[in-house]
């Protein structure tokens, strides 16, 4: 899988990829590019210059941006849930807690964020880890974008499909 980087799928400029591997059986799921030095820069330049785009959005758009994201994530919940249960080696009663989780502090901060107003945004750099990639994304990523930042995630090495996808 590529890196999204400047709202397009790039290969790694060194080339590296990093196999994932389903850690409970073993069993390969994909490849994913190994971000070089190079490709941070390409992506912080990207994020600076979308940051000031999207800082220009009114908030209410922006909101109807994150509405939009949440309707998204529910059409794809049984997938978003299969990937991580791959992914992470875990069972699906306690993924579908986590997706539920990430869908509920996702509409509990958009109902939070309705009633703030404008702040002065920049560029967040965020760390998804690896026990619970679904909700840390849910919580994290639109605050910060509805806000008015550029994002940039860097998911987790032992799952980084989940917070690609």
């Amino acid at each position: 899988m590529k890196m999204l980087i400047g709202g397009r799928w790039m290969e790694a400029e060194n080339g590296k990829t990093m196999a994932v591997h389903n850690p409970a059986t073993g069993k390969f799921l994909d490849t994913v590019h190994e971000a070089a030095s190079e490709d941070m820069e390409l992506a912080l330049e990207n994020a600076a210059k979308g940051q000031q785009q999207w800082a220009g959005t009114p908030m209410s758009e922006r909101r109807q941006i994150i509405r939009k994201y949440i309707h998204l994530l529910e059409k794809q919940k049984t997938e978003l849930i299969t990937l991580c249960v791959r992914e992470c080696g875990r069972d699906i009663p306690d993924t579908v807690v986590e997706y539920n989780q990430m869908i509920a502090c996702l509409t509990e901060r958009l109902q939070y964020l309705e009633q703030q107003s404008e702040k002065a945004p920049g560029i967040m750099v965020i760390t998804i880890p690896s026990d619970s990639p679904m909700e840390v994304y849910g919580d994290k990523v639109p605050a910060a974008l509805q806000e008015g930042n550029a994002v940039i995630v860097r998911p987790s090495a032992e799952n980084p499909l989940t917070s690609i996808r």
